[in-house]
């Protein structure tokens, strides 16, 4: 999975000590995107879909939007070292629909809008990039056999962790307490709005819209961002010791990376992480489509994380702890 331009520039050696949180805070977004002794992760949300029931696209990103987030894409791919190794991940969410010939299918934004990123890293690296993973598809994929069967060099997976509310609704039993939970939903809320994804994000949803919510199979924020964490987590422990630049792309949706940067936000209010506005911006940040946050991270978990213009480092491993007593509770 490694791409290696004619001339190599890199920031840091192997011989560095680890930095500081204070001298992490001081590093500039490039050098932080460029040190290969950290693992940089890029969470970002899909592209706008289709969303009405009646649609035969539905859950399908729409004509205008593929645009945006290819524009997004190459702006991303842009900001890359020249050598790296990377990896996308998507959320495997669909939604039910449709399609033209009259049959059941399941379009996945996610997935699509990983697609899209997967073209501009080839644009830049070459043939190879971004791909999808040969074990999810068949021999007679064209993008997989049109590179002679040799093995991709970048490969798009999925991560349910990564994925929406009801990614873990695992029974047609739970199943059928769905539709009810958004016929409660629309009589509460008026539908899947800010005020709803307010309330989700930081737990405070209506007793009985919980419950029948729960019965679903729906998981809630606290639960959405321990997720996230544990997986973030995996993919520290499993970086390889190299000086090589290890970058992650993963593509999920806002309830998922919207609850991990609200309870961060909390996390740092109860240490005394960061000040109060830097923590008031990422409490209360709605990621839009395409948006998202960059995390750095070292051998010890250290972790700086971007949100705009903000900055702020915590311990994942300390976090974790701190998710999991909320789980808990």
């Amino acid at each position: 999975m490694s791409h290696t331009a004619e001339s190599q520039s890199t920031p840091f050696n192997k011989e560095t000590p680890r930095l500081s949180e204070e001298s992490l805070l001081e590093v500039n977004t490039e050098l932080l995107m460029h040190d290969p002794s950290l693992l940089t992760v890029s969470l970002r949300r899909h592209g706008k879909y289709e969303r009405s029931p009646s649609s035969p696209q539905r859950g399908q990103l729409t004509k205008e939007t593929f645009p945006e987030v290819k524009e997004k894409a190459k702006a991303w791919v842009e900001e890359l070292p020249e050598e790296l190794e990377i990896d996308l991940f998507a959320s495997p969410t669909g939604m039910p629909a449709t399609g033209p010939s009259g049959k059941s299918i399941n379009p996945a934004r996610a997935r699509m809008s990983s697609a899209l990123y997967g073209i501009e890293l080839r644009n830049r690296f070459g043939s190879g990039y971004g791909l999808i993973d040969k074990e999810e598809i068949s021999d007679r994929n064209t993008e997989f056999t049109k590179e002679t069967r040799k093995p991709p060099k970048s490969v798009r997976k999925t991560e349910r962790r990564l994925g929406d509310i009801y990614e873990f609704c695992g029974s047609k039993e739970q199943a059928q307490h769905i539709p009810t939970f958004f016929k409660m939903l629309g009589d509460t809320y008026g539908g899947l709005n800010k005020d709803f994804w307010h309330d989700y994000t930081r737990d405070e949803l209506p007793e009985d819209l919980k419950a029948i919510f729960l019965q679903g199979g729906g998981q809630l924020a606290v639960k959405k961002a321990k997720n996230v964490s544990d997986w973030l987590s995996e993919l520290s422990d499993s970086k390889p010791e190299d000086e090589v630049k290890h970058v992650t792309l993963a593509i999920s949706h806002e309830e998922t990376i919207g609850p991990f940067a609200y309870r961060v936000a909390q996390f740092l209010k109860e240490t005394g992480g960061a000040n109060s506005e830097e923590i008031d911006q990422i409490e209360n940040k709605s990621f839009s489509y395409n948006e998202g946050f960059d995390l750095h991270i070292d051998d010890d978990k250290d972790v700086v994380m971007e949100v705009d213009d903000i900055r702020v480092v915590f311990n994942l491993g300390e976090f974790g702890e701190y998710l999991e007593k909320q789980v808990q509770s």
